[in-house]
């Protein structure tokens, strides 16, 4: 049994701090047996990040000059968090006025709960408008930035944490309406795409519940491109699902593996007795986003101007039309995986056996 006589350990244990596997067992020795210095629990790891840049022209197809005509037209940022509790954010960020355009303010939503395993994260959105001419003609592009960042909190149990960001930006064209961005074309618009630069998918995927980063299959960024019948001005409603009459046009989804292989799917849909839809500008643009992800990591080296467009024209009687862009962000992951801290006992014994080491070590020396 061991003597705790304590001149004889200090005469047996002090000699040993002279050596390097002495001082590694002697502190072994004192965080075992405290539990001071806090390494029994959780990995370490930092936060996780994705962030996507992407901008969109609108064209008029017949002729017609695009002349601003609402007086309050605003463009919405919201962010969902699926934390412990979850909440949602919104905030108008951008507006077009009579005959000339507000810029918009970028913002961020952070999560301003406290949450129940430590989790935080924020979502940034920027959106900037510029307005030019095009063969004589006034077109828009709109450029936008979002980024979420989740520090995933620590659980015995880890459970999935998210963030879902979006821009929701509905503008009608109508001459009656003064709830209208633009005056009717009745050659419609076209709509062209470009994705840009440092658009990047998280550097790192968790393999299972409880690891560090991202989760690869709930991880993906999105855009829509809608259009529908009448005036409709409310974002939520006019992006809601069975909406009448509302055609998606075009849906792009990209997605990365464990690997950082980015993998892109394009939908399309189809004409209607409102529009006639042409899609044929989206032809080999799966192939052109892939092939500049290849090799790159997840992040995009280079701007990829005007990758794909889409256009319409109203027809069967439609007088008024509202058209939308909306490039939505979900980033995913997993609490931290918690080691549960042994009982007071037994680090106390567990240090008395590492003590005992050290002054076996001590008699061969």
């Amino acid at each position: 049994m061991l003597n705790c006589n304590g001149g004889r350990i200090a005469r047996r244990v002090l000699p040993l701090v002279s050596t390097a596997a002495g001082w590694a067992l002697l502190v072994a020795a004192i965080v075992a047996g405290t539990g001071s210095l806090g390494l029994m629990g959780s990995a370490l790891a930092g936060p996780v990040t994705a962030q996507v840049n992407s901008r969109w022209t609108i064209v008029p197809n017949g002729g017609v000059d695009l002349y601003v005509r609402a007086t309050d037209a605003p463009v919405f940022a919201s962010t969902k968090f699926a934390f412990h509790p979850a909440i949602a954010k919104s905030t108008k960020i951008g507006v077009f006025t009579l005959i000339e355009l507000v810029n918009p303010q970028g913002v961020r939503h952070e999560y301003t709960k406290t949450e129940d395993h430590g989790t935080t994260g924020y979502a940034d959105h920027d959106l900037s408008i510029e307005s030019f001419d095009f063969a004589g003609l006034r077109k828009y592009s709109l450029r936008d930035h979002v980024e979420a960042v989740i520090s995933p909190g620590k659980n015995e149990q880890p459970q999935k944490v998210s963030i879902h960001a979006a821009i929701d930006d509905p503008f009608a064209f109508s001459n009656t309406s003064a709830d209208a961005v633009f005056g009717f074309d009745p050659a419609g618009v076209t709509m062209q795409f470009s994705l840009e630069e440092l658009t990047a998918f998280p550097g790192l995927f968790a393999t299972s519940p409880g690891d560090a980063g991202a989760i690869a299959d709930d991880t993906q960024w999105t855009v829509r491109f809608r259009v529908a019948p009448g005036v409709i001005t409310d974002p939520e409603t006019f992006w809601s699902d069975g909406l009448s009459g509302a055609i998606d046009m075009v849906t792009l989804k990209l997605q990365s593996d464990a690997a950082s292989h980015v993998t892109a799917t394009l939908a399309t849909g189809a004409s209607s007795g409102d529009f006639l839809v042409d899609t044929s500008g989206v032809a080999g643009a799966k192939a052109a986003i892939e092939g500049a992800f290849d090799g790159a990591g997840g992040q995009l080296p280079g701007t990829l101007e005007d990758v794909f467009s889409v256009s319409f024209a109203p027809q069967g009687g439609v007088t008024e039309y509202t058209i939308g862009v909306q490039p939505t962000l979900d980033l995913a992951a997993w609490e931290l995986a918690v080691v549960p801290e042994p009982s007071s006992a037994a680090m106390a014994a567990l240090g008395m056996a590492l003590i005992a080491v050290a002054l076996r070590f001590g008699r061969t020396r």
